[in-house]
């Protein structure tokens, strides 16, 4: 039996501003300071986002990371939280038909409020919230995010509950789970914070939201792949759909929906297709692709990304000794040698792109070819 696997490829990319031809991104990453919620005191008024409360209080609190400091730590948890910002926007972005506010990254319970309107509430780590605020927004603005204590709220979670669930209160929060504590030696940092961008969209009509290139198969050097398009809303007009790869025009379409639809399947084809390999075999190539939406004649949004394409399979057959296990990259047996990748830091948001670029590069000169990816984490 073959049971086919997802490779993912993880690709850690830092960038400013995002050139789309209809959408204006603005990051709003500096000048946020936070503040303890019960008496309103100040902690630092030059937080920069990504952050983490944890992290924040570094100069204030003993380190966590020594001694038996991270017992003396846990009222942290037990408080909530403000992170506060002002940002001013133009006249002529305030004019764009739609303005969406983004997190893509909020750990975990807050409330957010945006020149006095409640506009959100978040309950996940892990999800992006959008919202759009174009109907709150003036030139000069002032954004509120009150983080929570996940141990209130999961309390009375379990109250709810007629039965004690394994794993104790944290199975009802959705949030990285060494954070609670864990047994390869992560410290019980239950932190909260904005961990990752957040950042405005101004746009007019509409964009494209995400695109996701699916490997469908390679056959004969030819690779067969989808391209799912989310777009910003629901759309019935005729729009006009293009694809590069390379800088090349691969394909185009017209395609008008017979109903309200916003999204949208592509299937094209890479002729003499160049695979990926983990890199003690081969190259491992990456193809730029981008997705191209036009309305009449006018080009509306475009997404680029990058994508390897390559199979992997796990084979398990009978053989002399019971069932085999071993791997096959594009049809040809790999030996795999890799560990167990561990979030770097308890405080993600000091982890910097040197220390990816690092690890990995000491991955590969240990002749490594695989990472297992440990799941109850950030990502």
């Amino acid at each position: 039996m073959r049971i086919s696997l997802l490779l993912v490829l993880v690709i850690f990319i830092s960038s400013c501003k995002e050139e789309r031809p209809n959408v204006e991104r603005l990051y709003l990453e500096s000048n946020w300071s936070l503040l303890k919620e019960v008496d309103y005191s100040l902690i630092s008024d030059s937080v920069q986002i990504p952050s983490t409360v944890h992290k924040e209080l570094l100069p204030f609190i003993k380190h966590p990371f020594q001694e038996n400091n991270e017992d003396s730590l846990q009222w942290i948890t037990e408080e909530d939280w403000i992170y506060e910002t002002v940002f001013a926007l133009d006249k002529e972005t305030l004019t764009k038909e739609h303005i969406a506010l983004n997190f893509e990254g909020i750990d975990t319970y807050a409330s957010i409020e945006l020149n006095g309107h409640e506009i959100l509430e978040s309950d996940n780590a892990f999800l992006n919230w959008q919202v759009d605020v174009k109907a709150f927004l003036e030139e000069e603005n002032e954004l509120y995010v009150t983080i929570k204590s996940p141990l209130e709220i999961e309390s009375r979670k379990a109250t709810l509950n007629p039965y004690t669930l394994p794993e104790g209160n944290r199975i009802y929060t959705r949030k990285a789970q060494y954070q609670y504590g864990w047994d390869w030696g992560g410290p019980k940092l239950n932190t909260m914070g904005i961990w990752k961008p957040v950042y405005l969209e101004a746009y007019d009509d509409f964009k494209i939201d995400d695109v996701y290139i699916k490997q469908n198969f390679v056959q004969d050097s030819t690779a067969n792949l989808t391209a799912q398009i989310k777009l910003s809303d629901k759309r019935t007009e005729l729009l006009h759909y293009k694809i590069k790869v390379n800088d090349s025009l691969y394909w185009e379409q017209d395609y008008q929906p017979k109903a309200q639809e916003d999204e949208f399947e592509i299937h094209f084809e890479i002729p003499q297709v160049q695979l990926w390999w983990p890199h003690n075999i081969g190259e491992p190539y990456l193809y730029d692709i981008e997705v191209l939406v036009s309305k009449e004649g006018k080009l509306i949004d475009s997404q680029k990304l990058k994508t390897g394409i390559r199979t992997i399979e796990l084979v398990n057959e009978p053989d002399e000794h019971g069932t085999s296990f071993f791997f096959k990259v594009n049809d040809v047996p790999v030996y795999m040698k890799g560990a167990n990748y561990i979030p770097q830091n308890s405080m993600q948001d000091l982890v910097t792109d040197d220390h990816y670029e690092k690890l990995l590069s000491d991955v590969k000169e240990a002749n490594m070819n695989m990472l297992r990816v440990w799941g109850r984490r950030h990502l």
